[in-house]
């Protein structure tokens, strides 16, 4: 078999490389995956831990370019989403419809090889057999409980409002597992260490909900996100809204606006001030503030190294930050 790459094989390589290194993205999970692996005192930051951090933030990338296409997002980190790059690129002697489709199917295999280059980076590297098999093991573990969260995520329309057990379900799968507790974990199986997990379990699960909630208000309220927001478009019940749902006087105007098809900037407007009379932001808020402060105790509870529970607090402190801008 020729090992010459096909030019295609090496734009799509390039395509996932740019999106995933924009300036718009966080790396918080990359930087969990070290800390995880810090939490070892004996260890020190090495290549290969570097490059399994790089294959978890190849797997976001994954998962994000796979969620414009579902939620038919334009922007991601500052740019274009991968298919409108893909869609604008396609011959100009092809119609609207057949570049929109060529946009989404390229999309769809980039990902696929985002996905493929997180195992092959991780079998390359100078860990153990064992150790490379049990953090695909984990990556697979993290990834099932994501698709979960992804069709609860999918599901929560205003048709059938979702129970607030399910979007506790939902934050807890798609924010919790995968953004927090899957790559601390990677990095602390990688690194030998040994932690208190159902206590670390306790505090992903607030400070995940904290992070997705606070995400939500900035989402709706933020002035670079409103008009934006997909799930304001696609009227997607989230935490924020069922707690402006509650409202009686309001529920019904929400409601309305939600299933409203081509929302215009005022619809946006409209919902977010109906959001705010109903009680919803200040609910929202609160709940945040308080998952916030028990995350916070939890952290110094764990006993973690001074280098990892500072960065925690750090992450804490990002959260109140993202809720604010």
């Amino acid at each position: 078999m020729h090992k010459a790459r096909h030019p295609l094989s090496l734009s799509l390589m390039r395509s996932v490389g740019e999106f995933t290194m924009r300036k718009g993205g966080k790396r918080a999970r990359g930087i969990l995956v070290l800390l995880g692996y810090l939490t070892n005192t004996k260890n020190r930051i090495t290549g290969d831990i570097l490059k399994v951090a790089a294959a978890y933030e190849l797997l976001h990338s994954y998962l994000l370019i796979h969620d414009d296409i579902i939620d038919r997002d334009f922007e991601r980190r500052g740019g274009p989403t991968l298919h409108k790059i893909f869609e604008r690129t396609a011959p100009s002697v092809l119609s609207r419809n057949k570049k929109e489709k060529i946009g989404l199917d390229s999309a769809i295999i980039a990902g696929d090889v985002a996905a493929d280059l997180v195992q092959r980076i991780v079998l390359r590297t100078k860990f153990t057999y064992h150790q490379k098999i049990e953090t695909l093991e984990l990556l697979e573990r993290i990834l099932h409980t994501t698709y979960v969260g992804q069709v609860l995520d999918i599901l929560a329309l205003p048709e059938k409002l979702p129970s607030m057990q399910d979007q506790l379900t939902r934050y807890f799968l798609k924010t919790s597992t995968y953004t927090i507790e899957g790559p601390f974990l990677t990095g602390v199986q990688l690194g030998k260490a040994r932690i208190d997990k159902k206590a670390f379990h306790a505090f992903a699960l607030d400070a995940g909900l904290a992070f997705q909630l606070a995400n939500d208000l900035q989402n709706v309220y933020s002035t670079g996100y409103a008009g934006t927001s997909s799930d304001i478009r696609e009227g997607k019940i989230t935490l924020l809204v069922s707690y402006a749902l509650a409202s009686r006087k309001y529920r019904l105007q929400i409601l309305r606006l939600l299933q409203q098809q081509d929302k215009t900037p005022g619809d946006v407007a409209t919902l977010r001030s109906l959001i705010t009379m109903s009680g919803g932001y200040a609910k929202a808020r609160s709940v945040v503030m308080r998952y916030h402060a028990r995350a916070a105790r939890r952290v110094e509870k764990l006993k973690l190294p001074p280098i990892v529970s500072g960065q925690f607090r750090a992450l804490l402190d990002m959260i109140i930050n993202l809720m604010n801008t």
